[in-house]
């Protein structure tokens, strides 16, 4: 989590950067990763905490041991800025305009960018135990969920005639599939 909220740091600095001199681009890339991040890495430091303190037995109920402040500072951080359901539709929609956009000639932002090779085509990875294959393996899941949900989302805008409808419909996958990008994000930084 230190490394991906340095290198969001940096990338909120270097967009900041960018719209002083008019340059919007990269704000809803910015948006987004920072909204699956903060989902994530919120909800992974609350679990964290949980499993800290029930492994400390009746201790975990002093004062002393901290639990009780932390736990409240920490779970209360998952409602923070937009309460985390919120974070996955919005991280959800970035996700599937670019996967709309994948299909096109243009670029992709960098983060996202394996969602163009993932459109055109999938493939097979022999699997070996190493980061760079657990990082293609995300890719990959995330990707792949992307385009499912997509096609269930069309389905449902083809059936119930509301696009409003078909995004609620299709909430509990979107969720799935928002937090993909945050994990794999936290694997590459």
């Amino acid at each position: 989590m230190t490394f991906s909220s340095t290198w969001l740091w940096n990338m909120y600095n270097n967009v900041t950067h960018e719209l002083e001199e008019g340059n919007m681009e990269r704000l809803p890339e910015l948006h987004a990763i920072a909204c699956c991040l903060k989902e994530v890495c919120t909800a992974d430091a609350a679990a964290a905490i949980e499993e800290c303190r029930r492994a400390c037995g009746g201790h975990r109920y002093m004062s002393s041991s901290n639990f009780p402040a932390s736990y409240g500072m920490v779970t209360a951080a998952e409602t923070y800025e937009g309460e985390n359901t919120v974070l996955y539709l919005q991280t959800a929609r970035y996700l599937v305009k670019c996967w709309q956009q994948s299909k096109g000639p243009d670029d992709l932002p960098l983060t996202v960018k394996y969602l163009k090779s993932a459109a055109s085509s999938y493939s097979l990875y022999s699997w070996e135990n190493t980061l760079p294959c657990l990082l293609q393996a995300y890719q990959q899941v995330s990707a792949g969920l992307v385009n499912s949900v997509i096609k269930y989302h069309l389905h449902y805008i083809s059936s119930i005639h509301s696009h409003t409808g078909s995004w609620d419909c299709s909430s509990p996958s979107i969720i799935l599939y928002s937090t993909l990008p945050a994990n794999q994000h936290k694997l590459s930084t």
